[in-house]
């Protein structure tokens, strides 16, 4: 798998435990963090607000990290431009991850993960402009 993209989830076999999600963090950077740990990851971001940060990775990369009232990161969403760099589906949700396209070419996935507090979604439209969105939100 490339560098910098979603970890698969570790096996917990026979022990009865449920494995984490398989996209459970994006460049180390993952739900629940401080929004101190987050800008000590990686540095200052475009736009900083009480709500969040928005940081613009690439040229076809950007990051909206939303800071809740927990004053923890609750929700992680990224956006690749023209799909350059994006996850697959099967990185994001492993091996053997399927989801049917639309109509219009467009694939959605989504999936809650309840015993691991948190929602995963995959959206990407196809075409030289098309646009990835993957997305991590706690329940």
């Amino acid at each position: 798998m490339a560098a910098g993209h979603p970890k698969p989830a570790e096996t917990q076999a026979n022990t009865g435990a449920v494995s984490p999600a398989p996209m459970r963090e994006y460049h180390a950077l993952s739900l629940g963090m401080s929004p101190d740990d987050v800008e000590a990851l990686w540095g200052k971001p475009k736009i900083k607000d009480e709500g969040g940060f928005l940081y613009n990775r690439s040229d076809s990369e950007m990051a909206q990290i939303e800071i809740g009232s927990d004053k923890k990161v609750s929700a992680i969403a990224v956006m690749f431009q023209g799909g350059k760099g994006a996850p697959s589906l099967t990185d994001v949700f492993g091996a053997g991850a399927t989801a049917d396209p639309r109509q219009n070419g467009t694939v959605y996935k989504m999936v809650r993960y309840p015993e691991a507090g948190y929602w995963v979604s995959y959206s990407a439209t196809p075409g030289e402009n098309g646009v990835t969105i993957i997305t991590l939100r706690k329940l």
